[in-house]
């Protein structure tokens, strides 16, 4: 409503000739989508591993290089003399892994074939863990209206009458796998790569469903499963159910599972030990890849293992990753505090942490040098950045702000082409911990989610960190238990349709999609649940019905713009207005106003010729396109932006159009578009005047017309409800103004 990621090798038929031809083309010469290196030796090491080399150029440091556009791979002839001692030479990704001193990564950041040096980083596994689903669970009591369904997602008759293990509902039931089941659609045909921790082969569940493995770890002679994890995952995907007499049943459990163990029994794993996995999967034969790990944020858009993901689906694997757990945008139960300090407008304000409180507080500092300030005056001051000539100022009204760091979905979730994973419950409302977008090049992340939440599937007996339901069975939650209930649809997928590509796999899944609510019956931004929740059935009836497969994530744009605080300081900022998320951005415009820059992920499943993006509506003059190629290969996944800009004379009201993606005279799609163009708040004498009521969460916005160069005015504000009210201004540039009492405090309460 408002809104303030080799050489040699067989693989199976289904994607033989596009991946090797892929990996022929990676392995000679490509960086795929890689930036181009800096000139200088410094800007090819990673920060991390640049302070790493300042503690001793003696000690060896685990490394992975990455190659130059264009290098040729003598791997040898650059390692050797450089004295890198190396542990693996990648065909999937244009790089190697090994160890070095400080002085061999200077020496090797030095040579032109070099492009980047990174430090082999450990990983970690998408659970929530117990204390964090123990704070969701409170959060969920605390507001009584989470605990209603949406009305559009489409759970089973019962799925809300008790929260009993009794009356448990799988993952396969809650996205109606099982009534694809009732078609003889169960995966059969299909390997899914389990890229963890190592499967228990020996579960009841999981007797026979282990077609290969390997152990890539130094330090665990066994590839057995010593942590639980990927014996879970392996369940949610294949389990047959057998210990539980069907209950627990995978989501395709008529599929092969290949185990490729990169976790240790601790829970911990290197980056190069995934790849070396991602690529010796693809070369056994696997059709998916899930990958429940993650953690891993290197601060730009393509690090290694995100390039080695985004190769494998590019090579025809579907390859479905965890959006991680570090999401604390949760509005209930931690700090919401505005510049102002506690606001007493918020009726919930007293049930927050106040260990958490200062966060905000401390950027009001850092804005003008003074701490929150209360007054009883309205009037407010704000200045204008000297020598700007912009006339608008949109004026907001902000009961609680909370601070959004960006970059919540780390690498390899941050990929373009594989499906990244968010996390609900059985009740259709996103977990508090599920990774959020953008990601640092401002796309949207995840693409789909599916149930995450108290998840039950198969683990190994004995083991300390499983929250065992039984003999054979655990209970947890986690982006990590997500992703393989989408890595188990994709399999059902693959089995139904024998041409489908991992491209087309994501069409299917995100147009099949159901919005999800959250608990005040807004759908939740595309930022938090990307298309939605998975649907089965829906993402089935799309390969019977649909000839030309192809999808876009985002699929509806509404116009708006980012918030950020304090000026130039980079922090997201997001409205806490009751809802169980924060809202992201503001979805309303003045006229002259721009939202500028949205990035689309286009991807088909088979070739497209003639392909044309236009605008098309009332506000189709409004947009502009960079326009997709006119050609698309199958299995092709492009980026494309556009950007939306409200004319000067533009009337106050709501405007809708979409996007137009064709091929031929065939249209393939549209996507929505809408934008909100604010009333004005006219200023009279310099004194503005509005009278209303600010009921429940229904914000109005209202934008201030100044002539340039003004350095101050005043407002007057009226509204009847809560004694105090926060009031932030914002430029039309996205730079916030702490309004300054005309006394000289620091807020106007």
């Amino acid at each position: 409503m408002w809104g303030f990621m080799l050489p040699g090798g067989l693989f199976m038929s289904r994607v033989s000739s596009l991946a090797y031809a892929a990996l022929l083309i990676i392995a000679s010469s490509s960086l795929a989508g890689a930036e181009e290196s800096a000139a200088g030796a410094g800007d090819k090491i990673d920060p991390v591993l640049a302070e790493m080399m300042g503690q001793g150029e003696g000690k060896e440091i685990a490394v992975i290089v990455m190659l130059s556009p264009g290098a040729n791979n003598d791997f040898a002839g650059l390692a050797e003399p450089a004295g890198l001692t190396v542990k693996y030479r990648y065909g999937l990704i244009p790089g190697l892994a090994g160890q070095a001193t400080g002085q061999a990564i200077s020496d090797l950041a030095r040579d032109d074939r070099v492009a980047g040096i990174y430090f082999d980083r450990s990983t970690s596994l998408q659970q929530s863990g117990r204390a964090e689903q123990a704070e969701a669970d409170e959060n969920a009591t605390a507001m009584p209206a989470a605990s209603a369904g949406p009305e559009n997602f489409s759970l089973p008759d019962g799925a809300f009458a008790s929260d009993s293990p009794e009356e448990y509902i799988s993952p396969a039931r809650l996205i109606g796998a099982d009534r694809l089941w009732e078609k003889g659609i169960d995966g059969r045909g299909v390997k899914v790569a389990v890229i963890d921790s190592g499967i228990d082969k020996n579960h009841p569940d999981l007797v026979g469903k282990v077609v290969a493995e390997k152990n890539f770890l130094s330090d665990e002679i066994t590839a057995d499963d010593l942590l639980g994890h990927g014996t879970m995952v392996a369940g949610i995907i294949a389990g047959t159910g057998a210990a539980s007499g069907g209950e627990y049943r995978g989501i395709a459990p008529g599929a092969d599972l290949i185990s490729v163990k990169v976790i240790d029994g601790q829970g911990d794993g290197k980056v190069s030990d995934i790849i070396a996995g991602i690529e010796w999967a693809i070369y056994s034969g696997a059709d998916v890849l899930s990958l429940s790990l993650g953690g891993i944020n290197l601060g730009e858009t393509n690090p290694p293992i995100t390039m080695a993901a985004d190769n494998a689906a590019a090579a025809g694997v579907v390859v479905c990753v965890a959006a991680g757990n570090r999401n604390n945008s949760d509005t209930q139960g931690t700090a919401a505090k505005s510049l102002a300090g506690p606001s007493s407008s918020s009726a919930s304000s007293n049930s927050r942490d106040k260990g958490e409180s200062g966060y905000m507080e401390n950027l009001a500092r850092q804005m003008d040098g003074s701490g929150p300030g209360e007054t009883e005056d309205d009037r407010v001051r704000a200045q204008q950045l000297a020598g700007s000539d912009q006339q608008d100022v949109l004026l907001l009204l902000v009961p609680v702000v909370v601070a959004l760091p960006p970059g919540l979905i780390d690498s390899p979730g941050d990929g373009v082409r594989v499906i990244t994973v968010g996390a609900a419950d059985s009740k259709g409302r996103m977990a508090g911990f599920s990774g959020s977008g953008p990601t640092r090049d401002d796309r949207i992340k995840p693409d789909v989610v599916a149930p995450g939440v108290d998840v039950i599937s198969t683990v190994p007996s004995g083991l300390k960190r499983p929250v065992y339901v039984d003999d054979y069975y655990a209970r947890e939650s986690g982006t990590s238990l997500s992703t393989p209930v989408v890595a188990g649809l994709a399999a059902l997928l693959l089995q139904a349709e024998d041409n489908l590509t991992s491209a087309g796999v994501k069409a299917a899944m995100t147009r099949g999609a159901e919005k999800l609510e959250n608990s005040q019956g807004e759908a939740y931004e595309e930022y938090y649940q990307g298309a939605g929740m998975i649907n089965a059935l829906a993402s089935h009836e799309l390969l019977e019905n649909t000839s030309s497969i192809c999808g876009t994530v985002p699929d509806l744009w509404r116009a708006g713009r980012w918030a950020y605080l304090p000026a130039g300081k980079g922090v997201y900022v997001g409205l806490d207005a009751g809802a169980d998320r924060p809202q992201k951005k503001i979805y309303a415009l003045a006229p002259g106003d721009k939202d500028w820059n949205l990035r689309f992920v286009f991807f088909s499943n088979s070739s497209l010729d003639g392909v044309n993006t236009e605008a098309v509506g009332d506000l189709s003059e409004w947009v502009s396109l960079q326009a997709l190629p006119e050609r698309i290969a199958a299995n092709d996944q492009k980026v494309f932006s556009a950007s939306l800009a409200v004319p000067e004379d533009a009337l106050p009201g709501l405007y809708s159009g979409s996007i137009r993606i064709s091929s031929g005279r065939q249209v393939l799609m549209e996507i929505p578009v809408s934008v909100d163009v604010a009333e004005p708040l006219h200023l009279y004498s310099g004194t503005a005047n509005i009278s209303g009521a600010v009921v429940g969460n229904g914000w109005d916005y209202y934008y201030l017309e100044t002539e340039a160069g003004s350095a101050e005015f005043q407002a007057k504000l009226n509204w009847q409800g809560e004694a105090n009210l926060d009031l932030f201004l914002l430029s039309p540039t996205s730079e916030y103004y702490v309004g300054a009492a005309s006394n000289g405090s620091s807020l106007s309460d």
